[in-house]
């Protein structure tokens, strides 16, 4: 009891001295902090407006450097052009030479007669209309004599302009690029100053980085600004200063250091300022804050590993003691397993430590030194729900309260073999319910477990196939597809599995056709070929199979497996291919080439039943005309409208094929020349009925000509032609000039 106390009052005097030292740490850290913001804030705003300082000398001194030239050229340079002695190209080139020593920031000489340029040198094109535009809005800042405007803003660059008024007739423009005439310290505005605009006396925004505000007055953007408007009088009434503002901007208050300085320029003046964000202060203050919770941190922690390795040091004094009370057990435990093949183990939940009885050792192959000095990692311990390591197997189970559980675990041995352990497991406690230890009985199931992944990679291979799978009973009904059945079929695996194949039959297939199939997978053999079968959409595809019986352990069959797969793509290419082959692409009848077989099969057949067949020769008239004036277009539809006039008006054994360009053949077997007439003349008088439809933009008319074939003449398939095509020749010269002579007579001829 007296230990228990003094273990009590330890851990009050560590807590006790742990919170004076943040408490005195804290109070010390705000005053310094509160210190180290005015410092901070006092230097940013010193160091922005040093620099804006400077700046505004800089361009104090550039400009009357400047304007010193530009009396220089005017006295030395344009007098004489005024005077006559020098011309306006000696003139030029003198302005050219002064403005090369300036091509650090100058762009451009210009001397205006009046209105007009009278001479000009220049860099830079947009920097001659920035001056035209100075000459035309600039405001005088110097005196009568010599002016100078601002800024203005060509093809993105920024210019300003310093004029010298030589007569009533004469001046004098300089034209400098701002960026370099301000020098590296507005070069470095994106990072130095962040904000920075110029005004004139009267307030109105003169330049600044924000392009839009130019031409702007600032009183007028403050107006509902209290603060800014406050700020803005005092850039205009004061004439240096610095200062720290608030203001709104889109909704959130956002902190300022702003510099200003009045730039005198003659009589005039220019308030020069700039303004960087509040972050520069901010910064140090998150370092300060970021610092501070370090240090508290490190307090924090290292109160606790104390607190902890005190509490630690009293929990294996307690476990010291109950460890000598269950150290009988274990002898017990050892002396009822030592005549058995299994073997147990314990570990101790608080410090993980594990022992395994001799007889594990013994049947791994290692003494207990060895597997002491392999450490724990030479378990891979998992269970029916997830995989981890033996510690974590353990704590998962031990917090689901539980007194008994079971899990798997892999050992590697010596030589490397893996083996598998089942351990049935039990959580001793005490009377407070608190764990002593845990113990367990260790079974190898090795065999099993090989069993186990050889099935598993089998399954795995077979689910994941590119081959469609199927699987059934001897009856034929399914009991297993793949996943590849289900992407192809649209059958989904609980869909199928009771069905019969059937469900894949398209009506495709004879009955003999499936008789054959089974008497031969029935005979032990294989079966090979190919199946027409519907998706469970009711779509058509090619599959192709190879179907065998699937043996038991008993050497008995048991079922049958198909292995397919999906042909319909090539199907498909098959079909496109025999159908380029052999039938002309703009009307789907046959092509010559075809037709001419065909031609030599119908002459043989009719010599040799003693039969006469007919053959029509067609072209399509004004055909040209039709592609010339309306276009290409219109003329494939005119060949398939008398195509089509042909098929609706010929017998169903009659043969049809597009020669080329505009002519057909049409091939009527068992058929007398006036028979053939018969047919032409039925076609013709669907064409007129078509032609007389108004609004159509060409008219159909072809010419014809028929031969008989007489069974037995002896004569070629191409004479047959030659004739037909004279035939033909002669009606199309007689419509030809009928159709001259009666323009626009509805007739096909």
């Amino acid at each position: 009891m007296k230990k228990e106390k003094s273990s009590l009052w330890g851990i009050n005097i560590l807590f006790g001295t742990a919170t004076v030292i943040i408490l005195l740490f804290t109070f010390f850290y705000w005053g310094n902090y509160q210190e180290a913001i005015r410092i901070q804030e006092k230097l940013v705003n010193k160091k922005q407006h040093g620099k804006l300082e400077v700046y505004v000398n800089v361009f104090s001194d550039r400009i009357e450097n400047s304007i010193k030239v530009l009396n220089f050229i005017k006295d030395e340079v344009v007098s004489k052009y005024i005077s006559r002695e020098k011309n306006k190209d000696e003139t030029e080139e003198m302005f050219r030479f002064y403005l090369k020593s300036e091509e650090d920031f100058g762009a451009a000489y210009i001397l205006y007669d009046g209105e007009k340029i009278a001479l000009e040198a220049s860099y830079d094109i947009a920097a001659t209309k920035a001056a035209e535009a100075a000459l035309e809005t600039g405001t005088a800042y110097v005196n009568d004599e010599i002016y100078f405007s601002p800024f203005y803003i060509q093809n993105g660059r920024e210019y300003m302009t310093i004029s010298v008024k030589i007569d009533s007739r004469y001046t004098l423009t300089a034209v400098y690029n701002l960026k370099y005439f301000s020098g590296n310290y507005l070069r470095m505005s994106n990072s130095d100053y962040r904000e920075f605009f110029m005004l004139d006396k009267s307030g109105n925004i003169i330049y600044s980085f924000e392009k839009d505000k130019i031409g702007k007055n600032v009183f007028e953007l403050s107006k509902n600004n209290k603060s800014l408007l406050e700020a803005v009088t005092k850039y205009v009434t004061v004439k240096t200063g610095k200062d720290k503002l608030k203001t709104l901007e889109n909704g959130k208050i956002i902190k300022k250091f702003i510099s200003w300085q009045h730039l005198d320029i003659g009589d005039e003046k220019i308030i020069v300022c700039s303004a960087i964000p509040y972050e520069e202060v901010e910064g140090v203050i998150k370092n300060l804050t970021l610092q501070f919770f370090y240090f508290l941190i490190l307090i924090i922690v290292l109160f606790s590993f104390f607190v902890l390795f005190y509490i630690k040091y009293l929990k294996d004094k307690h476990n010291e003691i109950i460890n000598e009370k269950i150290k009988d057990e274990k002898e017990k435990l050892e002396l009822v397993l030592s005549g058995t093949n299994s073997f147990y183990w314990e570990s101790y939940p608080e410090k993980f430590e594990m022992d395994i009885s001799d007889t594990f050792y013994n049947e791994i192959g290692i003494t207990k030194d060895e597997f002491i000095n392999c450490g724990e990692t030479v378990f891979e311990c998992m269970d029916s729900e997830r995989c981890g390591d033996f510690k974590k197997i353990i704590s998962r189970n031990v917090n689901l309260n539980v007194d008994s559980f079971n899990f798997e675990c892999k050992t590697k041995m010596l030589n490397k073999e893996e083996r598998w352990f089942l351990s049935r497991t039990k959580v001793i406690r005490d009377k407070n319910d608190k764990i002593i230890k845990i113990i367990g009985i260790i079974y190898e199931i090795t065999d099993e477990k090989n069993r186990e992944k050889r099935l598993k990679s089998f399954e795995m291979a077979v689910q994941y196939s590119p081959a469609i799978i199927v699987m059934t009973d001897l009856k034929g009904n399914i009991n297993y597809v793949n996943n590849k059945f289900e992407s192809l079929t649209g059958y989904s695996k609980e869909e199928a599995v009771g069905q019969n194949p059937k469900i894949l039959k398209s009506g495709l297939h004879n009955s003999e056709f499936y008789k054959r199939l089974w008497n031969t997978i029935k005979s032990g053999a294989s079966w090979y070929g190919e199946f027409i079968n519907k998706k469970k959409d009711g779509s058509i595809y090619y599959e192709r199979a190879i179907i065998s019986s699937i043996i038991g352990e008993d050497k008995k069959m048991i079922g049958y497996m198909a292995i397919k797969e999906d042909i319909t793509k090539q199907k498909e290419l098959e079909k496109k291919l025999e159908k380029y082959a052999t039938k002309d692409e703009l009307t789907g009848v046959y092509n010559r080439r075809v037709s001419f077989e065909f031609l030599e099969q119908q002459l043989k057949s009719s010599d040799r039943n003693k039969i006469n067949f007919s053959i029509i020769f067609v072209d399509v008239n004004n055909l040209k005309r039709v592609n010339d004036t309306l276009g290409h277009n219109y003329g494939d539809s005119l060949i398939r409208d008398v195509c089509n006039i042909i098929l609706e008006e010929v017998r169903e054994s009659d043969i049809i094929a597009r020669l080329g360009g505009d002519e057909f053949l049409v091939i009527l077997p068992n058929c007398k020349a006036e028979e053939a007439e018969e047919i032409w003349e039925r076609i013709v008088k669907k064409a007129e009925e078509i032609n007389c439809i108004k609004g159509r933009e060409y008219r159909i008319s072809a010419s014809h000509g028929v031969y008989e074939y007489i069974a037995g003449s002896s004569i070629s398939v191409d004479e047959i032609i030659e004739e037909a095509d004279r035939r033909m020749y002669r009606e199309k010269k007689i419509i030809k000039a009928k159709e001259e002579a009666l323009e626009g007579l509805c007739i096909l001829r």
